[in-house]
Formats: structure tokens, C-alpha cells, sequence
């Protein structure tokens, strides 16, 4: 019987530690930080190389984004998007002068 409890638990503890492990997200279906710039510079309607400051982060809480910060000659832009499907979840522009 004590042999049978210590299997079980065992087997529990493997359930969950691989469980945990599945929600945490899986980077690889991730669109990946080139992409995100992509979109968000396409959005803003402009290539990089009109772009003084870049800055792309993955944040990994759910759901996963990508905070995407850049900077031309007048605006600051900040997006968010979906790290999985590259959907843009906001958007917003604040003039420099």
C-alpha cells in the first residue's frame, strides 16, 4: 500500500510539472521580434530606416506580446502585439514636440 501512495504521488507531481509546463507558452510558436518590428513599422506606414530608436521585448504573460517602441524625426510609437498570430492588440503615437 505504501509502495501504491508513492507511485501515485509521484505520477501526480510528474502530471503537474508537465502541465505547468504546457501553459507556460512555447516560444517557438512565437512570431519571433523581426516580425513584430515588421508589422508594427508597416502599420505606422514607414521602413526602419526612417527609425531612430528601436526597441522590441518579448512579454511572456498571458497572452504573450511583443512591446514594439520606435521613434522617427517627430513621434514616438508603441505597440502591442500577439506574440502567436501577429495580431496588433493597441496601437499609439505621441508627438515628440
Amino acid at each position: 500500500m505504501q509502495k501504491a501512495r508513492r507511485l501515485l504521488s509521484v505520477l501526480l507531481i510528474t502530471a503537474l510539472l508537465l502541465l505547468l509546463a504546457a501553459c507556460g507558452g512555447n516560444s517557438s510558436n512565437y512570431i519571433g521580434k523581426d516580425a513584430a518590428r515588421d508589422i508594427a513599422l508597416d502599420d505606422a506606414g514607414f521602413p526602419e530606416k526612417y527609425v531612430i530608436q528601436l526597441k522590441v521585448t518579448l512579454e511572456k504573460e498571458s497572452p504573450a506580446v511583443y512591446k514594439v517602441y520606435f521613434i522617427n524625426a517627430e513621434v514616438q510609437y508603441y505597440y502591442t502585439i500577439d506574440a502567436v498570430n501577429g495580431t496588433i492588440l493597441s496601437a499609439s503615437t505621441e508627438a515628440l514636440f
